[in-house]
């Protein structure tokens, strides 16, 4: 006898909980985006990042990934139009080289 598994039904309030919840967190994203110059100079002020790597993205935009040069902190940065960017990421402990390490196997 084969065994079959049927998907339970999904209540229509969580499905439109889900989709509202994912339209406001790409509004909060969009709202967190600067001034290319402001971005840069609050993220040289508060973490002492520098632009560490530029380039262009497949889909034409800049992306920008700055750095504390101790290594402490990062910042990734995509800019959108002539003086827009928005902030897709950060985090701590950079390093440059190609030892890299699986995630969840540091230390």
């Amino acid at each position: 006898m084969k065994a079959s598994f049927a998907r339970p039904p999904r209540p229509p309030l969580i499905a439109g909980l889900v989709l509202l919840l994912l339209g406001l967190a790409s509004t909060a994203r969009a709202a967190t985006c600067t001034g290319l110059a402001d971005a840069l100079a609050q993220l040289s002020a508060q973490y002492r990042e520098e632009v560490l790597f530029q380039g262009q993205t497949t889909s034409g935009q800049r992306l920008i990934i700055t750095a504390a040069p101790d290594g402490s902190t990062w910042t990734e940065l995509v800019q959108p139009g002539p003086d827009r960017a928005c902030p897709i990421g950060s985090g701590t402990g950079w390093q440059i080289g190609t030892d890299a390490t699986p995630a969840g196997q540091e230390g």
